[in-house]
């Protein structure tokens, strides 16, 4: 399978993740409210390694899919470029494994579903690239395609599919059983003010817009159900943001309004406020009492007021900050180009490995 070939986090060298037992330093909170948003389990998307897992704050390893370093076929169990994962209230994972152009979603136990999106007319066009894939609470999912260059909401019932590894699973597409329900952008088409370029991220809010990283235009907007953009920041000459882009490829909507976006392309994790205002920007990081630059921030999410988890691609590395860009712990996760965290229900600790 191909690589998405704009995304340099793709092209990182492959090295043994070890990741039983501690791997990483902890420093202790003294912040009451700090310790409340700590994370019981870390879900991370390790693309380069083929693979998806959940670890302990000390490292432990709680839950995986796929197998670490084997490329293959969703059939076989595996994985092939997995760039997002995500904890879902009925603790469901889903995962986008890009190259395949998949939506898997996996039960504690098994797959439960598989979706490929395959191109809109086959043999001609670009190929799905699907960078992330949030589950809705209809069951449906909410993908952006950076290969097709447009994001939709497709329903979740769908047809059957060839066995899976575990005997579970179907498999379906849009284009022949799988009914596009939104979407935002021409598909196949790339472009720019109400079409997308690479779009690399696409999450729904509570009032029922939806946030984008349009990654190639450097911007982040956020457009409602009729496709209206209502906000946007970024490229210069399509946003009025005083804000400059260059490949935002993650944006996150925090409860105080602002947007949280990462910007490999500057190496900065950057707050920007409903004004276009930049109110918190962070491009280097203290390890150790030394700074050190960030270089690849592909994926950041806020916990509470004070901490953010920022994956650095180039670094290598998951990295959980305070609001001075202090690392307070962090986990040597090669090639791991993307991440979510979610504190699991307490019997999901106990989720056996694959």
């Amino acid at each position: 399978m191909g690589f998405c070939s704009h995304c340099s986090v793709c092209q990182l060298s492959l090295i043994f993740l070890v990741i039983m037992g501690v791997a990483g330093s902890f420093v202790a909170f003294a912040n009451e409210d700090t310790a409340l948003h700590l994370p019981e389990i870390i879900l991370i998307a390790d693309a380069g390694n083929h693979w998806v897992f959940g670890c302990t704050l000390q490292g432990t390893l709680v839950w995986s899919a796929g197998e670490r370093g084997q490329l293959g076929e969703i059939s076989e169990g595996l994985l092939s470029q997995p760039l997002f994962v995500q904890h879902c209230q009925d603790d469901r994972v889903v995962v986008a494994d890009a190259s395949q152009g998949l939506i898997v979603e996996y039960t504690p136990l098994q797959v439960a579903r598989v979706t490929r999106v395959l191109p809109e007319d086959q043999g001609r066009g670009q190929l799905p690239v699907i960078r992330s894939a949030f589950k809705l609470d209809s069951g449906n999912y909410l993908y952006a395609d950076g290969g097709q260059h447009w994001v939709a909401e497709i329903a979740s019932q769908g047809g059957t599919a060839p066995a899976l590894a575990d005997g579970q699973g179907g498999i379906s597409t849009p284009g022949d059983r799988l009914q596009v329900i939104w979407s935002f952008g021409q598909r196949d088409f790339p472009g720019r003010q109400t079409l997308l370029y690479g779009p690399t991220w696409a999450q729904p809010l509570a009032n029922g817009n939806i946030l984008i990283a349009d990654s190639l235009n450097g911007r982040v907007l956020e457009t409602d159900r009729q496709g209206n953009i209502v906000r946007q920041h970024g490229a210069e000459g399509l946003t009025e943001s005083e804000v400059i882009l260059i490949e935002p490829v993650c944006v996150e909507w925090l409860a105080t309004g602002e947007y949280l976006v990462c910007d490999p392309g500057q190496g900065q994790v950057l707050e920007i406020d409903g004004s276009g205002k930049i109110v918190w920007k962070l491009d280097t990081v203290t390890v150790a009492d030394e700074r050190m630059p960030l270089q690849r921030p592909v994926h950041a999410t806020r916990l509470g007021s004070e901490l953010t988890l920022i994956t650095d691609a180039a670094l290598e590395d998951v990295l959980l900050v305070d609001r001075k860009g202090k690392v307070l712990w962090s986990y040597e996760a090669v090639a791991a180009v993307s991440d979510s965290l979610k504190p699991l229900a307490a019997p999901a600790m106990a989720i056996p490995v694959f």
